[in-house]
């Protein structure tokens, strides 16, 4: 969490012993930035959420994100006359906004559906690169050529095959990967590059 008041991680502290998990302090925004970078080069594995004070969102620079951490839910602390755009917000990634002053029982509901949320996620993050990794190399790369917006003959010329050899692997990409249409195949192609997972075929 990053909030610079003693009372929210007091608060933060009583729900994490109640519920048995840990908490990680920012006191101020270069902390929070340098944990948030670090994130690319450590995947986050385990189920967890941002507790983030809004006034602290001014300085964090957006761009500096890696994906891994937009995909953690976050919930702003704060109140409802902050100056943090709301374009700023989706772009760091939004689950729950909360306004002070809080009781505990508030932030842990909040807490505790965020851990769940990211927790599923987690798990279907888990089920797509399962997926992509079923693929033959050859899959891999028709799948790639696929969501890029390339037809069947661009593919097939580009890699020296016949136009049917395309779309009989094309069809098993479809099938290997659970995805029923083109959206549901970018989408997973997209969450798998952006975990940064290697090619281990």
């Amino acid at each position: 969490m990053a909030d610079a008041d003693p009372a929210t991680y007091r608060a933060i502290s009583r729900i994490a012993l109640c519920q048995w998990f840990s908490v990680e302090t920012f006191s101020d925004h270069s902390k929070l930035t340098a944990w948030m970078v670090g994130r690319d080069a450590n995947l986050v594995t385990e189920p967890c959420c941002l507790v983030i004070e809004v006034q602290m969102l001014g300085v964090i620079d957006e761009n500096l994100l890696p994906a891994a951490v937009r995909d953690i839910p976050k919930i702003y602390i704060g109140t409802p006359s902050f100056s943090c755009e709301l374009s700023k917000l989706a772009r760091m990634g939004f689950y729950s906004f909360i306004e002070k002053p809080c009781t505990v029982e508030q932030l842990s509901r909040r807490v505790l559906a965020a851990l769940d949320y990211h927790e599923q996620l987690l798990r279907d993050t888990t089920r797509i690169i399962d997926r992509v990794r079923r693929l033959s190399n050859r899959e891999r790369e028709v799948g790639l050529l696929v969501v890029r917006g390339l037809t069947n003959q661009e593919i097939a010329a580009q890699l020296g095959i016949s136009i049917k050899t395309v779309k009989v692997h094309r069809a098993k990409v479809m099938e290997k990967s659970g995805s029923d249409t083109l959206v549901d195949l970018v989408r997973c192609f997209d969450s798998f590059s952006r975990l940064g997972v290697g090619d281990d075929s």
